[in-house]
C-alpha cells in the first residue's frame, strides 16, 4: 500500500524550511568579528535556523508517509482557535509597523491585547490595562536599566 501524501502537511513542512532559510541568510549577513565574546552574533540565530531546518525536514517527511503521527482527525476543531490566529497575527504585524509611529509602549499594549483577544479574553479594557502596567516597566527597564535603546515612549504627536 502506497501512503498518501498530505498536501496541506507538506505545505506546512515547506513553509517552516522557507523561514529557516530566511533566519540562516539573515544570520550570513551578522557581522563575523566575535569582539570580546567567545561567540559571534550570529550563532543563535542559526541554531535556531538549524533547529527549524531540522524540524521542517522531520514534518516534510512525514506528510509525505502518510501525515503527521499521532495526529487526530476526528477531534473537534476548537470554535476560537481558527480565528485565534487571525488575532495574534494581526496584533504582531500592527505592532511591527506602528511602533516607530506610535511608541513602544502603544504599540505593545495594542499587540498585548490583540494577542489576549486571540487566546480567548474578550476583556479589552483589563487586557489594555494590565498590558500597559507590563509595558512600561519593560520600557524603563531596558531604557535606564539597561541602556538599549527602543522606539519612544510615545511618540511626540500623542
Amino acid at each position: 500500500m502506497i501512503p498518501r501524501i498530505q498536501m496541506s502537511q507538506v505545505v506546512i513542512g515547506a513553509s517552516l524550511g522557507c523561514i529557516a532559510l530566511g533566519l540562516a541568510v539573515g544570520a550570513s549577513r551578522f557581522p563575523v568579528d566575535a569582539g570580546f565574546s567567545v561567540m559571534g552574533p550570529s550563532v543563535v540565530p542559526f541554531a535556531i535556523a538549524t533547529f527549524a531546518g531540522m524540524l521542517s525536514i522531520g514534518l516534510l517527511l512525514q506528510a509525505m508517509t502518510g501525515g503527521f503521527r499521532n495526529l487526530s482527525v476526528d477531534a473537534p476543531v476548537p470554535s476560537g482557535s481558527r480565528f485565534g490566529v487571525a488575532w495574534v497575527s494581526a496584533g504582531l504585524v500592527l505592532n511591527a509597523i506602528l511602533i516607530d509611529r506610535i511608541g513602544f509602549v502603544l504599540a505593545g499594549t495594542l499587540l498585548f491585547a490583540l494577542a489576549a483577544r486571540g487566546f480567548g479574553s474578550r476583556q479589552w479594557a483589563t487586557n489594555v490595562l494590565v498590558a500597559a502596567s507590563v509595558a512600561l516597566p519593560v520600557y524603563w527597564a531596558f531604557g535606564i536599566g539597561l541602556g538599549v535603546s527602543l522606539p519612544r515612549l510615545i511618540n511626540q504627536w500623542i
